[in-house]
């Protein structure tokens, strides 16, 4: 009787973590990884022949015009990016509207309803004006440094480590720059985040009626702003949440649906993240409620990744070119992973998004 052996599908991001530690593990050799990664043929086939096509095509998977020819490497990078998707606030918004790059759009604040139209008589087009968009394609990059020790182990739980930090970096950058009001356009560069020029109120207060009356502000807004509210979720600091959870009034739960990972507040979906700031004495943070139904996302839905452990890192948030300090992964034995991925969003109108700055 013949052995029948069972394999079981690796976790998603399994082949994009693969090509990582191939391309680490080649230290700079194309053909040299793509041996080094057969060893994954079992189960991630894909990783091999991707690292074959970098190598004799002389280019490389941070190179747009090669991976477009490369379905293998679509297929891995839009595997991690729908990883990253189910983790990021954007990601979990309901509704939103997924519109292509650099193609003019013909938004209408005023949506024509359908209605009944007699023989021959003209179809009746509501009033409004018109306004054209076009969503640039912006990248948006992050770099993981992480120790040749790991990269090199072999050990399995290392690839769940290397996975989980390249999905945590993309996930905290992309919530952060998609939720700080402080974040503006740049040209060329960066859209602003989705609550940056909203419209904004100031807490009225840390009581449980002062917190529902400003909440219900906040309802109300999108109400006025056209929002049909089935889309809406609000976003906050999981430790605003854990504050809202404990709200009591005459010993009773004032939100009793409501949990530091999320849940529901008067009826409507609460998303939490980590890159809502909340910090300062007394406490700083705020709570927004988006309409996603109303919000605009281009997304080609694919990662680039390369990795270097010769280059000379700059650990800094706010990088500059010109003499700077910088660390040699060489000599402190580490390697650098860089992903890069071409997104952009938008509110389709001001009142899409409805900003409450609070101290709690």
């Amino acid at each position: 009787m013949n052995d029948v052996v069972r394999l079981h599908a690796p976790p998603k991001g399994t082949t994009f973590a693969r090509l990582a530690i191939a391309l680490a593990a080649g230290q700079g050799s194309g053909p040299r990884a793509a041996n080094i990664a057969t060893k994954y043929d079992l189960t991630t086939p894909s990783v091999a022949r991707i690292l074959e096509k970098a190598a004799t095509s002389a280019g490389s998977t941070a190179s747009t015009s090669w991976a477009a020819a490369n379905g293998d490497f679509r297929a891995a990078g839009s595997e991690f990016i729908e990883l990253v998707s189910q983790q990021t606030i954007i990601g979990k918004l309901r509704g939103v509207r997924h519109v292509p790059f650099n193609v003019r759009l013909l938004l209408q604040e005023e949506i024509s309803p359908a209605d009944w139209v007699a023989e021959n008589a003209p179809i009746p087009v509501r009033e409004g004006s018109l306004a054209a968009v076009q969503m640039e394609a912006f990248k948006i990059a992050n770099i993981i440094v992480l120790s040749e020790e790991l990269m090199l182990s072999g050990a399995p739980n290392s690839e769940a480590a290397i996975r989980s930090a390249l999905v945590r970096g993309a996930v905290v950058g992309m919530d952060k720059n998609f939720l700080d009001p402080a974040i503006g356009a740049v040209a060329g560069k960066n859209p602003a985040a989705i609550t940056n020029g909203a419209p904004t109120r100031a807490s009225t207060g840390s009581s449980a009626a002062a917190i529902q009356a400003d909440l219900a502000a906040l309802v109300q807004g999108q109400i006025d702003a056209g929002s049909t509210l089935r889309f809406c979720s609000w976003t906050m600091n999981p430790g605003t949440a854990l504050f809202l959870a404990q709200l009591r009034d005459s010993g009773e739960r004032v939100f009793p649906d409501v949990e530091p990972v999320g849940g529901r507040l008067l009826g409507i979906e609460v998303l939490t993240s980590t890159s809502v700031q909340r910090a300062g004495s007394p406490i700083s943070s705020t709570i927004a409620l988006i309409d996603g139904e109303r919000v605009m996302l281009a997304d080609d839905r694919v990662a680039a990744i390369d990795v270097s452990r010769e280059a000379s890192i700059q650990f800094s948030d706010t990088p500059a070119s010109g003499a700077t300090t910088a660390v040699s992964l060489y000599a402190a034995n580490l390697i650098a992973i860089k992903v890069l991925h071409v997104m952009n969003w938008s509110p389709v109108s001001a009142g899409a998004v409805q900003v409450l700055t609070v101290a709690y």
